[in-house]
């Protein structure tokens, strides 16, 4: 197993002039890639069971996918086709839905995403409404299962994975700079799991990172 054998999937959204991307790391398990068809992949196992738990006012732009271990196995794919799919009166863009992916080992932290979904009829108080969360408990449940093309079933072609990050400045701890993901191969061997529960968060919470225009 070497670096080239994952890619990070990086899925742009908008609504309401508030730019979402929610980012996704997978192993290839031997006939994932090209970087195009794992994009498709992605298409084809999360979408149907992302895009009817999003507002319809939220629109697709564009899927990025990049091989973390090569610079040539790249692609950029048009996702405008695939909305968001749930009719009632939108929340604010800065809420977010929460899934915890859950660790299989002590020395790296679970894996977290925060999706802009839902409509103001799945929320009760602070909490997401029962069926809601079985949506998004079925959503969890998909990304943690190994990924197949519609085209192809039962043929397993990635798994998403939690990697763990490296600090970009020595000596650490403490890590006084950035912290980035793996850019060799020695990095990445043992240093990656991939979850097999998710667990949903039942409050409703929200995503600093949309609490103003970017």
């Amino acid at each position: 197993m070497g670096l080239i054998d994952f890619y990070e999937i990086r899925d742009f959204q908008e609504q309401n002039q508030q730019n979402i991307l929610n980012i996704y790391q997978v192993r290839n398990l031997g006939s994932g890639g090209p970087a195009a068809n794992v994009a498709q992949t992605f298409i084809d196992w999360v979408l149907p069971v992302l895009t009817p738990i999003q507002s319809n006012s939220i629109a697709r732009t564009v899927i990025e996918v990049q091989n973390l271990g090569s610079p040539f196995d790249f692609a950029s794919v048009d996702s405008s086709s695939h909305p968001g799919t749930l009719v009632g009166s939108d929340l604010t863009t800065l809420i977010a839905a929460t899934i915890q992916f859950n660790r299989t080992r002590t020395d790296i932290k679970n894996g977290m995403k925060r999706y802009a979904c839902g409509s103001e009829s799945k929320v009760a108080g602070n909490l997401w409404e029962l069926s809601f969360l079985t949506d998004l408990q079925t959503l969890g449940d998909k990304i943690v299962d190994q990924w197949e093309l519609a085209g192809t079933p039962g043929v397993k072609r990635l798994e998403m994975v939690i990697i763990k990050r490296f600090c970009s400045t020595t000596p650490s701890p403490p890590c006084a700079g950035v912290y980035r993901l793996p850019d060799i191969t020695q990095d990445i061997d043992a240093n990656f799991y991939a979850p097999v529960t998710a667990t949903v968060r039942t409050t409703v919470r929200s995503q600093v990172s949309r609490k103003r225009l970017v």
